[in-house]
């Protein structure tokens, strides 16, 4: 029992841990009060309440559940309350039950009533409807129907109550009405209606439904393809949508295609007003002005559906390069191409310039290297460096949208450079070498006594030169200030040997120069060996010591073993020493066979005795060290190399391991080396050597071979030791294990298989046929044989190793070591195999044989090719054809007609018969008719032939099968019944050509005035052998005129004449004049073909009477109308009678007019003609009859003139203003100008006075005559014209008043030169033009000065002082503006300015003037640019950009050997800081100076202080920055900020509420933010950090499990330091990220995965072991009681 307490007891405690609850405390759910109630409004679809049957006994519709629990619910005013007090509010629900339906809502405590709509009754089916349990309502997309009807289902109908309908963009419903099932509508829309049906059991069903009338009519734009090309219109398409239109050099377009149903309910629209659309989608660009693009997003919207579809537009102008450049005032050559020398252009810059610049408006120059080549906004290029750029200059012409564009490129050469060498200024040979003294030497420092100049081309001195050193001593042993050349650290230079300085110049726009020098420092004249003596013993015999490797540049000594002892001769003078350090003492001694033991290297220092009795080092340092033997280098593995008795192959990816020993330690290198040209391909140095073996005795090490594929190398091995021993071993003998120079093999990169290439050789008259799907075929079996040829392609090969084929599942192998053996030569291998023992297998009754054969090879690299698959057949026995028959394509048409000289066919037939072939396939069968041949086609075993039109001869069928087996069967024909048998056929399917034609051509209107001859033609086309002529018969009228037969069939061509005279025309004439003439002509194959042609013949001429209704030569005011009398014998009611033609002539036109008769009888008429357009006219009259008789010609002439002269003046606009001349242009339009007079006057006023204009004379010749009259003086002018005709009428009196400005504005500069005052500033600006309208004046002020009183910098730049010194002066006029500048002599006023003047008349006419200059009322000026402003503005910073310049501005010359740029970092000077002075001063008295700081000064991090310091020519001296704490001081800063310490997160676990956690900061130049998340949010931001460089801070964690903790700490230059990503030890101090606190143990425990894991094994053991112990004792008691 007492176990079962234990078990119960654990197993509980077990479940009680495992399901212990993360939260520290369980919150009871809200239980509701008691009496709260949920109330339901239940509907059915069509919004009728349902209640439940007040009768008891009655079923209830309605059953309400809360949960699974059945409750009451009390109905009234149409709602049923339920009862739900003393409830847990979280997660109530009550369901609402009527049948199989059920509603369920949830309990919200800010609702009482709530909604619901449930019926038991199906909705009504609609097919395609789609329901919405939102709005219940159920939506149908209708097909449109142009009639605007909607059917419903049977045995639905519509609620016309409520309707709901869209409006049309015309204001009207779509809605039109309902009738017998039916909704009519106008346009696609929708109509929201309600629906109702009944059921079976007569339940009515209520469905609210939206009937959608689709249109379909969504817009596409779509393109046929990718792209296509409209009018330089590319159109790129993205899936089926069109994603963009590019429109280049067009202001309009057609747009693009759009695909819809109904196109006339799209509307167009447009997102840019500068681009419109009409409503066909054509696009217009309105876009007067500029170069700019135009964007714009054109939709088509369909306005029924609101659909729509739209692509992106983007128009370009136009562009042209019809532009004229000039560059430095001369025409840019034809090449585009301007060359400089850089040199000359140092401070001058380049001027570009276009040709008639003032026609143009938004210029732009550009260029693509700014490095080289900057351009100002004026078109001033400034040249910065040695190099080619290319210039573009864009611009566009004033009220003109296209893109002028022209690019030229601008070549700046260096010139060449020489250095030369000076001593005390006389040119030195640079061929003789410095010596130096050791008195020269002090302080380790000695200046060479010479001086570096550099020269250009030209032998002019360079500006300021850099130099650039090179020596054989350390790198900072020499080095060029200046022109000086110093040499440091003497101590370190070995004396009495030569040593070299080559030194590099170079300055700008020059090319490079170099000199050499060589310089001795000259020691004591000493013989070493009465100093001291160095001796090596070994064994106690003296021996030589081994020269070794450069340690610090001393060359070293090696040892072997044992000792060396060094020891001075004159020891009262001599010293010597281990190290410089040591005791110095006549003798000391190296233990050398200790050197290995402790892997180190010894030295010794020679001091000599100076006059102070102290010991100075004046001798070179020798190194000692011990190298037993040279180390060893041997194969440890190696990848995918072959090793072959032919050679060494790979086929990519090889690697080779070997291990480098030296017994020693001293591994120096190893490498891997071409042995061919000894080039070291990779070499493994002591330090990564030293990674695998710190002892440098033992290691491997690992080359990938390098090679590209298809190569050959030729690669050694070589290991070094520090002594300079080393052991070299060929890739062949380390693979082979021989030694270099007994293997020469190469190894071979081939990772490319061979390419097989099968072929049959026949034996003789035996032919071969290869099908598209591999298999060959071929005509016998002797001396068949299979040809293999392996190609190893590339210029190195591997070679082939094995050619293996299989035939017929036997496979042969072809070896290269002589097994089966192959013919190969180079990379290729060959190999032949006989088939005569494979032909054995029988494949089908007629004998023919088939092999199975593939084929593959490997190469000696091992790389296998791709195996191939062949089939051989044989075919042995040739095509047979089976019965031959004929058949008609139209047996009711075609004939055939057998003569003595052939039979003929007039139709096409087809010739058919059945073929067989054993094997190969039927290769061509032809049928052979005379010279024709005729291919068949074939379907299955039948070939047919279609004997076609115009065949001729002899019959017979070729066949022949694919490996040229051949048949020939003949073919006879043979006339069934007739007696007649003939091998020759005729196909002749044309029908003879006739032609009947008159030799003559009749009147215009088909009539003939006399006799008439026909030709009638027959001839027998045929293409082939006609089948010939067989008769001819001609009537005339139906009376038989001729008739022809020919029995033969070389009748081909006939003529004949029928002539129509008077005798004829008496024997057929009828009343209507007309004559046919038929002819019928039938050939030999029965083709029968008639023509005929049909004429009219009239003799008698019309006659025209007088003409009558105007008098001849008359003046005409209104219409005038002539009458034309005309007698003929054939009027006829269908008009091709005789007819009256009317020429008339106006204003030197002539029209024709074809006159309606007005007929009294058959004989006479008379013809009405009407005139009303003004006009001289002359008038003919002739009348032409059917048969082309005339009439005699009837002439008159008039005029009619009813119309006012009109006079226009066009070229100006009234009232105007236009630049340098203006012309007009005079017109005068009169139809009866003969008799005009036209007078035109002007006068012109200026200054107060008028003159009148002589206009000259104005001459009318045409119906509109035009004069034009440039005006080029200037002044007002007003000009008139009118015009007063023959008849006297007179047009209006038209005005125009214009003025002409040929002159710009006149700016007049007083007091205001480009130069440097001293003292006030007094200067005018006068701004003059007769039609002055507008100006600007703006002065702006830059400098950089001390303000004592503030104890600071002022810095202005560009700072706008107009309103302090421009005043109006005297009073202006509205032709003149006067304005002077006062600026007074005040500490405050000193500074650079820039004064632009602008102005413009009303013509549009500018002038601009700009000039600058200085008050130097104190001293210098000075000017930061923007990169040095930008920086005192904001200075910390991670790096420096740009170069600093500083200007200076002087009323005199600066010294320059006395300016100074002082640099400090961190307090420091800066020592040779990088700089240049460029001098851009003018003769003029405008001194200017520029002070450009390298950026190169400011890479490190630091605090940087600069000071500038000048001295003028007056000995003032001026400093840009009064003292040091006044300086540009700014902070460089790339570190990141350092999170130094964290308390308070040293565990992972924590027994408290909440925690508090501080933190240490720092960074050298100062912290700007601190930023705490916690769990990803941030819950703490500092930016008021008082300390800037070290910050303590702390926060607070708050209770949670694994809670997260971040940092980030941001420094004043931008430098970010978090502790989510920053790597661990740099910049971040150790802490826990993530910890858990809580007072809850048991979260504590959890969140201890370790502990928690543990626990609940350790339960479940502690379980198990009960459950054993209790099972024991039981045991064991039952046996007790046994």
């Amino acid at each position: 029992m007492r176990a079962k307490k234990y078990m119960a007891w654990i197993i509980t405690a077990a479940m009680l841990v495992t399901s212990i609850p993360f939260s520290e405390k369980r919150v009871k759910a809200d239980v509701l009060p008691e009496g709260t109630q949920m109330k339901f409004v239940v509907k059915d679809l069509d919004g009728t309440i349902i209640k439940n049957s007040e009768d008891p006994d009655e079923e209830k519709i309605l059953k309400f559940k809360i949960g699974d629990e059945e409750t009451e619910a009390v109905f009234n005013n149409d709602e049923y309350t339920i009862d739900i007090g003393n409830r847990e509010s979280a997660g109530l629900e009550v369901s609402i039950i009527m049948g199989d339906v059920i509603k369920t809502e949830s309990y919200s405590a800010d609702k009482t009533e709530y909604d619901v709509t449930m019926s038991m009754a199906t909705p009504i089916d609609i097919t395609g409807s789609v329901y919405d349990e939102a709005t219940s309502t159920y939506t149908v997309h209708v097909p449109y129907d142009p009639e605007g009807k909607y059917e419903l289902p049977e045995g639905v109908v519509m609620d016309t109550t409520d309707i709901e309908s869209n409006e049309t963009e015309d204001g009207i419903y779509n809605y039109a009405g309902y009738e017998e099932g039916v909704i009519n509508y106008r346009t696609p829309g929708y109509v929201k209606a309600r629906l109702t049906a009944v059921r079976d059991d007569g339940y009515r069903i209520y469905t609210p439904v939206y009937l959608l009338i689709d249109i379909d009519n969504t817009p596409e734009f779509r393109a046929d393809n990718n792209k296509f090309y409209d009018n330089n219109v590319i159109i790129e398409k993205g899936g089926d949508l069109v994603a963009g239109v590019t429109l280049k050099n067009k202001k309009s377009w057609n747009g693009l295609n759009l695909s819809c149903n109904y196109d006339n309910s799209i509307i167009y629209e447009s997102s840019d007003a500068e681009v419109s659309v009409d409503g066909t989608g054509r696009v217009a660009i309105n876009k007067d002005s500029g170069y700019d693009l135009v964007e714009a997003v054109i939709t088509a919207r369909d306005r029924y559906t609101g659909e729509k579809a739209s692509y992106s537009l983007t128009a370009y102008p136009e562009t042209s390069n019809d532009i004229i450049l000039s560059v430095n005032k001369e025409s840019l050559p034809y090449d585009n191409k301007v060359s400089i020398n850089a040199a000359d252009y140092r401070t001058d810059t380049i001027p570009v310039n276009i040709e008639n610049q003032d026609d143009y408006t938004d210029i732009v120059y550009s260029s693509d290297n700014e490095n080289i080549a900057a351009i100002d906004t004026d078109g001033s290029i400034h040249i910065l460096e040695v190099g080619t750029a290319h210039i573009s200059v864009t611009a566009a012409k004033k009220d003109e949208w296209k893109k002028y564009e022209k690019t030229f490129t601008i070549e700046s050469k260096a010139v060449d450079s020489y250095i030369k060498v000076y001593v005390d200024g006389i040119e030195k040979d640079i061929t003789e070498t410095i010596e130096i003294s050791e008195d020269d030497i002090q302080n380790e420092v000695v200046i060479l006594p010479i001086s570096l100049k550099m020269y250009n081309e030209n032998g002019k001195e360079t500006h300021k030169p850099h130099y650039y050193v090179k020596t054989d001593l350390q790198d900072d042993n020499v080095t060029v200030s200046g022109s000086d050349i110093i040499i440091s650290k003497t101590d370190e230079i070995e004396r009495n040997v030569n040593h070299t300085i080559e030194i590099e110049g170079s300055d700008w726009g020059l090319n490079k120069s170099k000199v050499t020098l060589s310089f001795i420092i000259n020691g004591k004249e000493i013989d070493n060996s009465s100093i001291y003596s160095v001796r090596y013993i070994e064994n106690g015999t003296e021996k030589p010591l081994v020269s070794g490797k450069v340690i610090n540049g001393i060359r070293t000594r090696w040892a072997l073993t044992n000792e060396v002892k060094v020891g001075v001769l004159d020891s009262e003078n001599y010293k010597v020493s281990n190290d410089n350090h040591a005791e110095k003492r006549a003798d000391i001694s190296f233990l050398t066979s200790n050197f290995e033991e402790h892997n180190k290297d010894h030295a010794f220092y020679l001091w000599e005795k100076n006059e102070e009795s102290n010991y100075d080092a004046f001798f070179t340092h020798e190194y000692f060290g011990t190298d037993l033997e040279a180390p060893k280098l041997t194969l440890v593995n190696h990848e995918n190399i072959n090793i072959t008795g032919k050679g060494l192959y790979t086929s990519g990816n090889a690697s080779i391991n070997v291990m480098a020993a030296d017994k020693d330690g001293h591994l120096y290198a190893v490498e891997l080396i071409d042995s061919l040209t000894g080039d070291v391909i990779k070499s493994v140095g002591m330090e990564e050597l030293a990674k695998n073996d710190a002892s440098l005795k033992e290691t491997n090490v690992r080359f990938d071979i390098p090679f590209e594929n298809n190569t050959a190398v030729h690669y050694a091995v070589v290991v070094w030791d520090q002594a300079g021993r080393k052991t070299v071993r060929s890739l062949a003998g380390l693979l082979r294990n021989a030694e270099y120079g007994e293997d020469t093999n190469v190894l071979i990169s081939d990772n490319t298989p061979a390419n097989d290439r099968f072929s049959v050789e026949n034996g003789p008259d035996v032919n071969k046929y290869v099908t598209e799907n591999g298999n060959i075929y071929v005509s016998g079996e002797s001396g068949i044989v299979i040809v293999i040829v392996s190609e190893d392609a590339g210029d190195v090969y591997s070679g082939i190793s094995r050619i293996t084929l299989t035939v017929n599942g036997e496979e042969k192998t072809f070896n290269a070591d002589g097994t089966g053996s192959f013919t190969a030569a180079d990379n290729t291998a060959k190999a032949v195999l006989d088939t005569a023992d494979f032909m054995t297998g029988v494949i089908d009754d007629k004998g023919s044989r088939h092999l199975s054969v593939t084929v593959s090879s490997e190469d000696f690299a091992g790389n296998v090719s791709t195996p191939k698959s062949y089939d051989i057949y044989v075919d042995r026995k040739a095509p047979q054809a089976e019965g031959m028959t004929i058949t008609f394509g139209n047996t009711g048409r075609n004939k055939e007609t057998m003569t003595s000289y052939g039979t003929f066919y007039n139709g096409r037939f087809t010739m058919t018969s059945d073929i067989r072939d054993g094997l190969s396939g039927l290769k061509s069968a032809v049928l052979k008719v005379g010279n024709r041949t005729i291919q068949g086609y074939v379907t299955g075993n039948e070939i047919s032939f279609d004997v076609g039109d115009n065949v001729s001869g002899n019959a017979e069928l070729v066949l022949e099968d694919s490996v040229g087996n051949k048949n020939t069967v003949p073919y006879t024909v043979i006339g069934a019944g007739r007696g007649v048998k003939n091998s020759y056929i005729d196909v002749d399917t044309l029908p003879v050509d006739i032609m009947v034609a008159a030799d003559s051509k009749p009147g215009k209107y088909g009539w003939y005035n006399g006799k008439v001859t026909f030709t009638v033609k027959a001839a027998d086309r045929s293409l082939s052998e006609k089948s010939g002529i067989r008769n001819v018969t001609i009537t005339v009228n139906g009376v038989r005129y001729n008739a022809e037969a020919y029995d033969n069939r070389t009748t081909s061509d006939k003529e004949y004449k029928v002539t129509v005279d008077d005798r004829l025309i008496m024997e057929t004439m009828n009343e209507e004049g007309m004559y046919t003439v038929r002819a019928e002509a039938v050939d030999n194959a029965g083709n029968t073909s008639v023509k005929e042609a049909s004429v009219y013949i009239d003799t008698v001429a019309p006659v025209i009477g007088e003409i009558t209704g105007v008098k001849p030569g008359s003046d005409n005011a209104g219409n005038v109308t002539i009458n034309i009398p005309v007698t003929e014998k054939h009027f006829s009611a269908e008009g091709n009678g005789t007819v009256i033609t009317v020429r008339k002539e106006l204003d030197g036109k002539t029209t024709e007019n074809v006159i309606t008769a007005d007929r009294s009888d058959r004989m006479e008429t008379v013809g009405r003609y009407t005139f009303t357009e003004d006009g001289t006219y002359s008038v003919s009259a002739v009348s032409t009859d059917a048969a082309g008789n005339k009439s005699d010609e009837r002439k008159i002439s008039f005029i009619i003139d009813n119309t006012n002269p009109v006079v226009r003046i066009s070229g100006v606009t009234d009232g105007s203003y236009v630049k340098d001349s203006a012309t007009l242009e005079f017109s005068a339009v009169e139809v009866n100008y003969r008799n005009n007079d036209v007078k035109i006057s002007g006068t012109r006023s200026l200054n107060g006075i008028t003159e009148v204009l002589d206009m000259g004379g104005f001459v009318s010749s045409t119906k509109e005559s035009v004069m034009k009259k440039v005006f080029t003086d200037e002044g007002e002018y007003e000009i008139t014209i009118m015009a007063e005709d023959g008849a006297g009428n007179s047009s209006k009196t038209e005005r125009i008043h214009f003025t002409v400005d040929t002159a710009n504005p006149e700016i007049t500069l007083a007091g205001l030169d480009r130069a440097s005052y001293t003292d006030t500033v007094s200067g005018k600006i006068n701004i003059k033009d007769n039609y002055y309208r507008t100006g600007t004046v703006k002065l702006v002020r830059s400098s950089v000065t001390y303000d004592e009183t503030a104890d600071r910098l002022n810095i202005t730049d560009k700072e706008d002082v107009t309103d302090l010194f421009v005043k109006t002066g005297k009073e202006s006029s509205s032709r003149e503006r006067d304005l002077v500048i006062e600026i007074p002599k005040e500490r405050g006023n000193d500074g650079l300015y820039v004064l632009s003047v602008t102005a413009e008349d009303m013509a549009g006419k500018t002038s601009e003037s700009i000039t600058e200059f200085t008050v130097n009322g104190y001293g210098s000026v000075f000017t930061f640019n923007e990169s040095l402003l930008n920086l005192l503005n904001n200075p910390y910073v991670k790096n420096v950009q740009e170069d600093f310049t500083v200007s200076e501005y002087n009323a005199g010359s600066i010294d320059h050997d006395k300016v100074s740029v002082q640099i400090t970092r961190d307090g420091a000077m800066m020592q040779n800081p990088k700089y240049s002075v460029n001098d851009l001063s003018e003769k003029n008295g405008w001194h200017k100076y520029e002070y450009v700081i390298s950026r190169d000064n400011f890479s490190s991090d630091g605090i940087y202080r600069i000071v500038i310091s000048t001295v003028d020519s007056d000995g003032n001296k001026s400093e840009t920055l009064k003292e040091d704490r006044l300086a540009a001081v700014f902070y460089v800063d790339t570190t990141k900020p350092e999170l130094v310490s964290v308390t308070g997160l040293g565990k992972k676990n924590y027994n408290a509420s909440e925690i508090d956690v501080k933190y240490e900061l720092f960074d050298a130049m100062g912290i700007a933010k601190v930023e705490v998340y916690i769990d990803g949010v941030r819950t703490k931001e500092i930016t008021d950090v008082e300390e800037i460089t070290q910050y303590l801070g702390s926060f607070s964690v708050s209770q949670g499990m694994n809670r997260h903790i971040r940092l980030v700490i941001t420094d004043k230059a931008g430098n970010v330091t978090d502790t989510d990503v920053a790597e661990d030890g740099k910049y971040v101090a150790d802490f826990n990220k993530n910890v858990t606190i809580s007072t809850n143990i048991f979260i504590r425990w959890y969140a201890n995965k370790a502990l928690f894991v543990c626990s609940i094994v350790c339960v479940v053991l502690l379980t198990a072991g009960i459950v054993v112990l209790v099972t024991r004792n039981r045991k064991k008691k039952g046996t007790q009681e046994k």
